[in-house]
């Protein structure tokens, strides 16, 4: 890059310069005293004074840009072919990245340009492949008031966090209700995801919008008054308005005067605050292998719902949940989007004890027991029916060992569980006098007080489980 300066050349060192640095150059050229000003007094006085330029109609170029009105070249001593000041054009681009979550790129160019002052730069978009990323898939999983699990093909799953928005914790007041809302707006239904960003703990943070749903779910629960408007991350303020309407009508967990805001409730309550697909918040013990599911890789115990007999049942194996997620067994069973994690039926891990599972082709129902002495009495209780049922010639019909379902730690006489662990309660439909028992097995205590107005009995932690 060169300057060429009527009274003289500018040094080698300023023309590989910055260009700041050479619009800096000709800024003190344009305001030096030049022989031209003296022999024509009064001309551009008030554009900057005269240039050594010549411009058109041959009038004197002043320093502004403009050509004086009365002043010609000829009475100033100014050649008459214009010389302006003058550069080397060039250009130069540059790699850019999309907005958050979005893929693609940027590609920004831009042009140094000649003017009286120097060179000047913009940087311009020459090209743009930005697009935001959406999956779609059936919702199978329900964690809390914002996050969930998407499944985008048979194998392969994604959990979203909703962006923008901040719902109860489980452990907090509404948030129960929070969860139960996402689940009769989302559980089993298809949903398309459009992808704001990548959390910390690897979750997509998305807007999710459910087939024939008007509105995002981010918006639903803010306007149910299930979930706050997450300032910190908020970027449609819509959202905060449709807060206020909420709390304007007393919707939710508005109908109380001043609900803590889960960003408040997890830093006041770090022990009950834990998030179950992230382990937020969770005590682990270092170097165990109790510590948390997603630094061991442990299996995840799936929850149903058959919403034709009313019974639930839990699975930790792979292949059970795809039959049923398959429509195989029946198409009345539902994820309910509880799941917790458990031990491996082959963990060493000291201190678990096996889970033995039974079901009855009577009742069509599940039990477990982290017994072991339950567990050998139902196999004696086998034993006996099946020899009655063989002497009548009888198809067996009662309860029936189906092996170990996985394995986990067993609470204390108080009902507390180890340190690392987490409580999983028990609940009976009270229904034997109906042919017609059932159990659920939950780590959510929530979930048994929601079913107790309708019969069923809470009957203590039933196992512990990792965090």
């Amino acid at each position: 890059m060169r300057l060429l300066l009527k009274f003289g050349t500018v040094p080698a060192s300023l023309i590989r310069c910055s260009p700041a640095l050479l619009a800096l150059v000709s800024a003190l050229w344009l305001l030096s005293p030049s022989t031209a000003s003296a022999a024509c007094p009064g001309c551009c006085s008030s554009h900057g004074g005269i240039t050594q330029s010549c411009g058109a109609g041959g009038r004197v170029l002043c320093k502004d840009g403009t050509t004086s009105p009365s002043c010609s070249c000829s009475s100033c001593g100014v050649s008459s072919t214009p010389t302006p000041p003058s550069c080397i054009p060039t250009s130069e681009q540059r790699s850019a990245s999309c907005p958050s979550g979005q893929t693609g790129s940027i590609i920004e160019s831009r042009s140094y340009t000649c003017s009286l002052g120097g060179m000047w730069s913009t940087w311009t978009a020459k090209s743009n492949t930005c697009q935001a990323v959406f999956l779609a898939g059936r919702v199978i999983a329900v964690t809390d008031g914002d996050t969930l699990t998407v499944q985008t093909d048979g194998t392969s799953s994604s959990v979203i966090r909703l962006a923008e928005i901040d719902a109860p914790e489980k452990c907090q007041p509404y948030g129960s209700a929070a969860r139960l809302s996402l689940v009769s707006l989302a559980l089993n239904k298809q949903a398309s995801v459009q992808i704001v960003e990548n959390d910390k703990y690897g979750r997509a943070v998305g807007k999710v919008t459910i087939s024939g749903q008007g509105s995002t779910l981010n918006r639903q629960q803010i306007e149910r008054g299930l979930a706050w408007a997450y300032d910190a991350y908020l970027q449609d303020w819509s959202l905060d308005s449709a807060e206020a309407q909420a709390r304007a009508l007393s919707r939710g967990l508005w109908i109380d005067a001043n609900p803590t805001p889960p960003w408040d409730w997890r830093r006041l309550n770090p022990g009950c605050s834990r998030d179950s697909e992230t382990n937020e918040g969770a005590t682990l013990v270092a170097g165990s292998a109790a510590t948390s599911a997603a630094i061991a890789g442990l299996p995840r115990a799936v929850e149903y719902f058959n919403s034709q007999n009313g019974h639930f049942f839990m699975t930790a194996s792979a292949s059970d949940a795809n039959l049923i997620d398959a429509g195989v067994v029946g198409p009345s069973w539902a994820r309910t989007g509880n799941a917790f994690s458990v031990w491996p039926a082959n963990s060493n891990e000291p201190g678990t004890v096996q889970v033995c599972r039974f079901y009855s082709h009577g009742v069509d129902s599940h039990f477990f027991t982290a017994k072991a002495e339950d567990c050998q009495w139902l196999r004696n209780f086998e034993a006996d029916l099946r020899r009655q049922a063989d002497l009548k010639g009888e198809s067996f019909r009662g309860w029936g060992y189906e092996g170990i379902a996985f394995r986990a730690k067993l609470p204390d006489q108080r009902g507390q569980c180890p340190a690392g662990t987490e409580p999983v309660h028990r609940a009976y439909n009270n229904r034997h006098e109906q042919n017609d028992p059932n159990h659920r097995f939950t780590p959510w205590l929530e979930d048994i007080t929601e079913l107790q107005p309708r019969g069923w009995v809470y009957e203590g932690v039933a196992m512990c489980v990792p965090k």
